[in-house]
């Protein structure tokens, strides 16, 4: 399966890009194609299975409006199924989850698995667990 892991937030953060890599890492291990992008990309349309991998703009749980524009320049994402990484940060990490999914599915992605990790090691165990095929 050919999955993109894109790393998407309002600041440039290396903790992010580990996140990001520690996750295609994981999938390649797993015997898929995965690829890493650090920003909105219109190849990314062209994949079977896309995790986006953000953080908090600040500490009270929001994302910030640059999430969806780096978004809206992936190209055409309805239909696709997807998964949501946040890395844990701020205050009220579930809300900014939650406003990350709203703009996920306003792109009209299907978000399959969502979930909040603080270290890589989570991050990586999050993709072994990721339902990349339909049961």
């Amino acid at each position: 399966m050919r999955i993109a892991v894109v790393a998407l937030s309002e600041k440039k953060s290396e903790s992010l890009l580990r996140h990001s890599r520690a996750v295609a890492r994981e999938f390649t291990m797993m015997g898929n194609v995965a690829d890493s992008f650090e920003a909105g990309d219109s190849r990314v349309s062209s994949y079977d299975f896309i995790v986006v991998c953000s953080e908090a703009a600040g500490l009270v749980g929001k994302i910030g409006p640059k999430f969806a524009e780096q978004l809206a320049r992936c190209g055409n994402l309805v239909g696709r199924r997807s998964m949501a990484l946040l890395v844990k940060a701020g205050l009220f990490p579930g809300k900014a989850l939650s406003s990350m999914m709203r703009a996920l599915e306003k792109e009209g992605m299907v978000v399959t698995m969502a979930e909040i990790v603080s270290g890589e090691g989570e991050a990586a165990a999050a993709a072994r667990e990721a339902p990349l095929t339909r049961s």
